[in-house]
């Protein structure tokens, strides 16, 4: 069976997990289908971008040297280790931005910041914006009740 399927989704998470994905996936005959959901689920929450990483941390959660996870890392993603998981904070920040009520302090501390300004500065050299600028761009209203 071929199942084509187009998927237009809001927030800046979902685009980034969509295009990691290949351009064609094959699901065996007797797996679930929601296996692909579990699995990108399990991948953000055993990811932890508040965790006060450091490219040691991160190498000895792979088991590998800092060099081995720096060269190997790159080569695959295309770029360092801490360029990406800076991005990926400021991916996770944005949509929580536009898509909850929590203070830019709040956000910063969810995603491993010490302070509001550490993080607004990241945020800006990343988005070319503020997080409250951002977030009176891109808010997403309650739905009515």
């Amino acid at each position: 069976m071929l199942l084509v399927g187009a998927y237009h989704v809001r927030g800046r998470v979902p685009q980034r997990l969509l295009g990691a994905l290949p351009p064609v996936l094959v699901v065996p005959e007797d797996q679930d289908c929601a296996a692909l959901r579990d699995y990108l689920d399990a991948q953000l929450d055993a990811g932890r971008p508040g965790r006060p990483w450091t490219l040691a941390s991160l190498a000895a959660q792979a088991e590998v040297s800092r060099s081995t996870l720096a060269k190997r890392f790159t080569a695959l993603v295309g770029e360092p280790p801490l360029t990406y998981l800076t991005d990926w904070r400021m991916t996770l920040a944005a949509d929580m931005l536009a898509e909850s009520t929590a203070t830019v302090a709040a956000v910063a501390r969810h995603l491993g910041y010490a302070d509001a300004f550490g993080f607004s500065a990241a945020f800006k050299r990343v988005h070319g914006m503020s997080p409250s600028g951002h977030r009176r761009l891109t808010r997403v209203d309650a739905p009515a009740a």
